[in-house]
């Protein structure tokens, strides 16, 4: 996960002992659904697990214009992130990138807020 100024981006890899498969197929992001209660919204990812890369804590304290707070729960095949808006946010806009000639080599779900 990488927060930006104005959003935030979740990248996506292979399990452990699929990489070949992940980068030799058509690498894309899990299967995903978002819905919003009160001021959070709320990101199913299914088919996914949290990286042990990906520090947690880090994001206790996160410095972002527009999220409050994220959250990160893992189930046996879905991972839900619920990330708490602060007032200010309006708008979003939720897109997919996959790897292509722009550089990236992950698929990743890009969240923007404003």
């Amino acid at each position: 996960m990488k927060v930006e100024r104005n959003g935030l981006k979740i990248y996506f890899s292979a399990y452990e002992g699929e990489e070949a498969d992940f980068y030799a197929a058509f690498s894309d992001i899990p299967s995903t659904t978002v819905n919003f209660i009160d001021n959070n919204m709320i990101i199913e990812l299914k088919e996914s697990k949290i990286s042990e890369e990906l520090d947690l804590d880090i994001l206790k304290d996160i410095n972002q214009a527009y999220v409050d707070s994220i959250d990160f729960k893992e189930f046996e095949d879905r991972v839900i992130i619920s990330i708490g808006l602060n007032d200010t946010t309006r708008e979003y806009l939720l897109y997919k990138r996959i790897p292509d000639e722009s550089g990236e080599d992950l698929p990743f779900l890009n969240i923007q807020l404003r």
